[in-house]
């Protein structure tokens, strides 16, 4: 195409309006048509590609990229460390002692004094109960 075609060709389409509702028809096939390729591909594929956008999209060496995702790895798995090797509240353990084990109840042996003054203990009430077919 020459420049001076090129040229004829924008002024016909200025002056031109599409017709009406033409955008929101486009938009609506183009939503479709990204709709359709994306339930094409598995939830891995997408899953990847998203995060290789993110990443992507800034500025980042490889030497950069592989240094921040091992300092975010050993951040996360000291954390985890720490977390597990802290003992409970309110105790403190020198060096070498260990836990002693704790008792466990069963819950019937927990006493909750709130509990205890709004419905006094007593027996419960039963009653006989049968398990036979009526006769006619």
């Amino acid at each position: 195409m020459t420049e001076e075609q090129l040229r004829t060709l924008l002024q016909q389409r200025a002056t031109q309006q599409p017709p009406e509702g033409y955008c929101d028809e486009l938009l609506r096939k183009l939503y479709r048509q990204q709709r359709s390729e994306l339930l094409q591909r598995s939830l891995w594929q997408i899953a990847c590609d998203r995060i290789g956008t993110f990443w992507g999209e800034h500025s980042m060496s490889a030497p950069a990229y592989t240094l921040s995702l091992g300092a975010l790895t050993l951040v996360g798995l000291l954390s985890i460390v720490a977390i597990k090797s802290s003992p409970s509240p309110g105790t403190s353990l020198a060096a070498g002692e260990t836990r002693p084990k704790q008792e466990v109840l069963p819950a019937s042996a927990v006493q909750h004094p709130e509990r205890s003054r709004e419905h006094p203990k007593r027996p419960v009430e039963t009653q006989a109960v049968r398990f036979e077919q009526p006769q006619p």
